[in-house]
């Protein structure tokens, strides 16, 4: 187990994400997968995220993630959906 440091604390923190498109359609294919893929790697780059494990499936989106304890998770989640959504 390594664990991360920050300026005042020490920390390991891992979170298993999943994302599924609506009725589980088979829609990330393509460009649409590569621009899912460049999007949620520049989110996670931008927020100081370390992507761990990844994985982009025709119809859902798996990341395994270390996140610094300043970020919430939620926001990290919300913050990819408004990149590709919106």
């Amino acid at each position: 187990m390594q664990y991360n440091t920050g300026s005042h604390c020490v920390f390991y923190h891992r979170y298993h994400l999943v994302w599924s498109t609506k009725y589980r359609f088979k829609v990330l294919t393509g460009r649409v997968r590569l621009r899912v893929r460049d999007i949620c790697r520049q989110v996670c780059r931008e927020k100081d995220v370390d992507i761990l494990r990844g994985v982009l499936s025709s119809d859902h989106v798996h990341m395994f993630v270390s996140v610094p304890p300043k970020l919430a998770i939620s926001d990290l989640v919300r913050r990819c959906c408004q990149k590709v959504f919106g």
